[in-house]
């Protein structure tokens, strides 16, 4: 088991017994469940999990929500949506779409590299260098675990998320075609 099924359930764990210790002894036992519940957001938000620390530390294999060591999240930066379209229009960016093939079809960046979040390869990630690697997929969300797989598969490079994903690039003035 990797370190995310550990965290998560572990987290499930905690959950339930205090669920059922609010119904059997004292209903102060959910502020336990609010803990745990806040803990997971934040550690959705910003990757940090000490539970994830603790379990690293004991050799435990990573998985994509916690796969980075502090030095390697530098590397992984979220930009938002103007500065990415900046550096299309000047032919600056690799542009890696991580959606699934229907969302693609159905509208995309031109000349952007479909490599869906669901067989995620970092091996096939095309990169160039004297170009900004971007990552992007419908909303923002998806990219991160892609960025997090590339990162553990020992890339180096800066990797830029697109913050607020397709939608804010066509917000932002950003080229969209469909198939």
């Amino acid at each position: 088991m990797n370190i995310d099924r550990i965290v998560l359930a572990f987290a499930g764990t905690v959950v339930l017994v205090s669920v059922g210790l609010a119904w059997a002894v004292s209903p102060y036992w959910l502020l336990l469940t609010g803990f745990v519940g806040l803990n997971m957001l934040q550690a959705a938000f910003t990757g940090f999990c000490p539970l994830a620390i603790v379990l690293k530390a004991l050799g435990a294999k990573p998985g994509s929500a916690f796969p980075m060591e502090p030095r390697a999240a530098s590397q992984v930066r979220l930009i938002e949506p103007a500065t990415a379209v900046n550096w299309f229009n000047r032919g600056e960016a690799v542009i890696v779409d991580v959606r699934e093939a229907a969302e693609y079809g159905a509208g995309h960046i031109p000349g952007s590299v479909l490599i869906s979040l669901s067989s995620f390869d970092p091996g096939r990630v095309p990169v160039a260098p004297g170009k900004k690697l971007i990552f992007h997929c419908q909303s923002g969300m998806r990219c991160g675990p892609a960025a997090a797989q590339m990162v553990q598969s020992g890339f180096t490079g800066e990797i830029n998320r697109l913050r607020g994903g397709l939608k804010a690039w066509a917000k932002a003035g950003g080229p969209v075609t469909a198939n």
